[in-house]
């Protein structure tokens, strides 16, 4: 990512694992999340970084100066009381299409194209893409995930009506990417 939004070579990077103790807390977190959120701080470092680069400053002129991007993906509690919570933020935009087959009327295929910004592992986005389908056929048509008055499941795992993978249509999954975005967030100003 550093790379790709830089001057600098890999070479040039000195990478330093990631740290609980020192990193601020970000809130619920996974895979895709923790990629937007990182990424998106990166992104507006690495601005910040290219701005000395731009005005002349040698790598040896800007060595020991901290080079700081901020990106706060504010999300509210589950079980909110607020009007329109905001459950989620990522950078993407789906659309899916179902064609039926004319004669059993049964989900032949279905087509999702899903706007990623930049997809880091495209063949992994194709598998979350291709899982996000098989999850809302599930949703939409006949999976009963019922639970008691204390919140607990009443039926077992293989009567929840999960699709078998005999029974999912062809996916045909396309990732669209749109490289240079420039995400804003309405509580944190670009230049933070």
């Amino acid at each position: 990512m550093i790379v790709e939004n830089t001057d600098l070579r890999e070479t040039d990077i000195v990478y330093e694992r990631s740290n609980t103790w020192i990193a601020p807390d970000s809130g619920t977190t996974s895979g895709s999340r923790q990629t937007l959120v990182t990424g998106e701080a990166c992104r507006r470092a690495c601005g910040k970084l290219m701005e000395d680069r731009n005005s002349g400053l040698s790598l040896k002129e800007m060595k020991g100066k901290v080079y700081y991007g901020e990106y706060l993906a504010k999300t509210d509690p589950l079980g909110a009381d607020v009007p329109n919570p905001v459950s989620h933020v990522a950078y993407g935009y789906a659309t899916q299409m179902c064609i039926l087959d004319p004669k059993s009327g049964k989900i032949d295929e279905i087509v999702a194209a899903h706007d990623v910004g930049r997809a880091v592992n495209p063949l992994s986005c194709e598998g979350q893409i291709e899982g996000g389908v098989v999850m809302s056929m599930g949703y939409a048509l006949r999976e009963k995930y019922e639970i008691d008055e204390n919140c607990r499941p009443v039926k077992k795992y293989g009567a929840l009506g999960l699709f078998r993978s005999h029974e999912i249509p062809r996916i045909k999954a396309i990732v669209v990417e749109k490289p240079g975005l420039n995400v804003a967030c309405p509580s944190v100003p670009m230049d933070v």
